[in-house]
């Protein structure tokens, strides 16, 4: 391994490779705000047309491109294809996707994507025909299926049946038909299915019309094999015995109350005959068995031949008390601590690409699954981790990113929520979730947790991981806090250098780091996601006030044009979404897409919000009303921090939980409520504070977010055990709870019992005061 280690270093420092990037039709790219479409490719380069100009075609060659995508300021930005823009909004600055979407308007999306796989697969199967009365018997039967699941469900899990959600009605036959219909045509993007009335063109033909002409249009493909021009005959006389029973019923109502239907000419006829898939003429012409060995992929389990074509995610459990033994610690701790901590899980999410084996994404967190954590695990999908790899002393860079084909989930709740599957929808990937105990279908993953549970904690065993003079006085309840963090430092370390350098007995003991370079160079990737697009798709989500001065989050001011434009229209609350790594830009919710809003000031662009938080605490602006900062103090404050290993572990995120808004409305309470950055021309610049200010922001801030964590958890449990109480009739049931949960937050007698003080460093955040 050592070998290996060397041989990366060395082409690391000494070569410069550039990368070879493959482009689809439809496809985007962002360049200091030009938005550019690829037209077609070259040997040396990539020609593209500016998106509203008519041209000429300008050309990129490969290092161009290269080096554009890997600029430190400013990079240029991949925009997946199969994302068409619906409505007529030319702004470059909004792009379209599910997310801007009305919940219900993701929902019936989801919803006829769902039902349009059942009734591929299972006409795969041979269970359904493509007819309309097939296709209603057949959707009565699974949504008999569906309620009668999703009810078992509900009672395993002890729920009572009358706060079950109503599961939605099947669609009827031809509805159905003409979903999957849609579906195929669109190339099976679910955009598709998004309620464009009244802004697209409408159908000419009415219900009755398209009735009679899909079912003719259908026996195109049979065995009978009939020409064209004699299913156009057998159409004309359709029409007319419609009309013949029109006119009869018109005669008797002794006016003309029903109109008469319009026969289509034999092209239009023509050109819908022509729409139906090759794949489905075949079947009926040369039969299942023929039609599948001439068409059908023969492949014998999952079989991937290029990195980022099938991404696994799952999630796994190690237990605190497992790492307190691994460390040492767990002798020293009282029996009532022992309770606590054996009650106490680290969750580890990952996901892991199943041609390479590498590890593209992984969270360690506190908190149980949930759809956060599975939305930010995807997200990192997408970056690169060079940065966290260099924080933690790595000696290989984590690289490995791009943009996934195939996204693996199972059953649970949290993976398969609707945030899960938008986000997934909306990164250019589709999602394949395989029934619900069948660990074969997603192997990979779960024989990589095996691993980890073998390998790693065997690695780490009989570590110390600190001697007792570098512990100090901390009590037990922190020194656990620092066997949970460092144990997440270290399997971090483990991973990165000794995983992706080991020799893989599924790669033919090839290393996972050598196959990914390997294929990436066989096999061209696509460019890196822009990051104004993974800020829309994997951001924080929050809600904020939008005034005439625009948007205010953490005390940084956000104003665009665009922006005042909506303030026009009505003074409302409006969905953003921030990515915490740099706040000099965040995503506004648009009816029609995303705008990206800039801050007012350019020194924010780059900083993240652990830095926002230092900078703040450094100059000491905390809890004021407004805070004026010198642009060069401002600068000079950045330099600094950006040297500092107590704000890189801070943004490292090592086993802490995934921020939300809720910790964005805590620490806005004590930041300032307006930073201005002014010129020093306007006053006497101020000298900076001493460097000691900056003490334990690591540990304030992410104790402040499990402790803020576990008070909720206890405000809710005493809030359903009161109202519980309320409804007894004996005095017993009345008297307040005394479980250890509701205890006050500021009780140091009972810290000892608290599984939030158990992990964390502190007994509350300096941001909280």
């Amino acid at each position: 391994m050592a070998a290996a280690l060397n041989a990366y270093r060395y082409r690391e420092e000494n070569q410069f490779e550039y990368r070879i990037y493959s482009f689809y039709k439809g496809d985007r790219v962002e360049d200091r705000d030009i938005m550019y479409e690829w037209q077609r490719s070259a040997q040396d380069g990539h020609w593209f047309l500016r998106v509203g100009d008519p041209g000429p075609e300008e050309f990129f060659s490969h290092i161009d491109l290269h080096k554009g995508f890997h600029r430190p300021k400013n990079p240029m930005g991949y925009i997946p294809r199969r994302r068409p823009q619906h409505g007529h909004f030319a702004s470059t600055d909004i792009s379209s996707l599910l997310s801007p979407l009305k919940p219900d308007e993701q929902k019936h999306i989801l919803f006829c994507v769902d039902w349009c796989k059942r009734f591929a697969n299972a006409y795969e199967r041979g269970e359904v025909k493509r007819t309309k009365a097939d296709a209603a018997r057949w959707a009565t039967e699974q949504h008999a299926l569906i309620v009668a699941a999703a009810e078992k469900l509900h009672e395993d899990e002890g729920r009572k049946r009358q706060t079950m959600e109503t599961i939605p009605a099947a669609p009827k036959g031809g509805t159905l038909l003409d979903w999957v219909t849609r579906y195929e045509r669109a190339d099976y993007d679910p955009i598709v299915f998004y309620d464009n009335t009244g802004k697209g063109r409408r159908e000419h033909f009415t219900a009755p019309e398209l009735v009679i002409i899909n079912e003719h249009v259908a026996l195109k493909a049979s065995s009978d094999r009939t020409a064209i021009t004699e299913l156009y005959e057998m159409l004309g006389a359709a029409f007319d015995r419609e009309n013949d029973a029109i006119r009869k019923k018109n005669k008797d109502l002794g006016a003309k109350v029903h109109e008469e239907l319009r026969v289509p000419n034999i092209d239009t006829f023509r050109e819908r005959c022509n729409q139906i898939p090759r794949g489905h003429i075949e079947l009926a012409y040369l039969g299942k068995e023929a039609a599948r060995n001439k068409n059908a992929a023969v492949r014998f389990g999952i079989d991937t031949d290029r990195p980022l074509e099938r991404i696994e995610l799952d999630e796994s459990q190690v237990d605190l008390m497992t790492i307190m033994m691994l460390a040492g610690l767990w002798n020293k701790l009282t029996k009532a601590e022992k309770d606590v901590v054996s009650r106490v899980r680290l969750w580890i999410t990952a996901a892991i690409d199943t041609a390479t084996k590498n590890l593209l994404g992984l969270r360690f967190h506190p908190e149980e699954p949930s759809a956060s954590t599975a939305v930010a695990t995807l997200g990192m999908v997408f970056q690169d981790k060079s940065q966290l790899s260099e924080t933690l002393g790595c000696v290989t860079r984590w690289k490995q990113q791009g943009n996934a084909e195939e996204v693996v989930i199972d059953s649970a709740t949290w993976l398969a929520s609707m945030a899960m599957r938008v986000a997934v929808l909306d990164a250019g990937a589709c999602f394949f979730q395989p029934k619900a105990g069948d660990p074969r279908s997603k192997g990979t993953i779960e024989r990589w947790f095996r691993t980890i549970n073998r390998d790693a904690l065997a690695t780490f065993a009989g570590r110390t991981w600190g001697s007792p003079d570098e512990m100090g006085d901390l009590t037990a309840s922190e020194q656990a806090s620092i066997a949970y963090d460092q144990y997440a430092e270290l399997m971090y370390r483990f991973l990165i250098d000794v995983y992706h350098n080991t020799a893989h007995y599924g790669l033919q003991g090839e290393t996972p780091l050598a196959a990914w370079e390997r294929l990436n160079k066989f096999y061209k990737p696509t460019p890196p996601m822009s990051q104004n697009i993974h800020r829309h798709i994997f951001g924080v989500k929050g809600t904020r006030k939008l005034t005439n001065a625009g948007i205010r989050f953490l005390g940084i001011q956000y104003w665009s044009k665009a922006l005042h434009h909506l303030f026009l229209k009505k003074d409302i609350e409006v969905e953003i979404r921030v990515g915490i790594s740099d706040l000099g830009m965040i995503s506004v919710k648009h009816e029609q897409g995303w705008l990206n809003v800039p801050a007012l000031h350019q020194e924010f662009a780059g900083m993240s919000v652990w830095k926002w938080i230092a900078f703040n605490k450094r100059l000491r602006i905390l809890n004021q009303t407004t805070a004026k900062v010198h642009r060069s103090v401002a600068l000079r404050a950045k330099e600094y921090l950006r040297n500092q290993a107590e704000i890189a572990r801070a943004e490292a995120q090592l086993g802490t939980a995934v921020v939300n808004d809720d910790d964005f409305k805590r620490w806005e309470k004590s930041l300032a409520h307006t930073v201005e950055i002014i010129d020093d021309e306007e006053e006497e610049v101020p000298v900076l504070h001493d460097e000691s200010n900056l003490i334990d922001l690591y540990s304030d801030m992410h104790a402040g977010m499990l402790l803020a964590r576990e008070e909720a958890k206890a405000q809710k449990r005493a809030a359903e055990h009161a109202k519980t109480s309320k409804r007894g009739n004996s005095d017993r049931s009345k008297r307040p709870s005394a479980s250890v949960e509701a205890a006050p937050a500021t009780d140091r007698s009972s810290s000892s019992l608290d599984p939030a003080r158990a992990i964390a460093p502190s007994t509350s955040s300096r941001f909280d005061r």
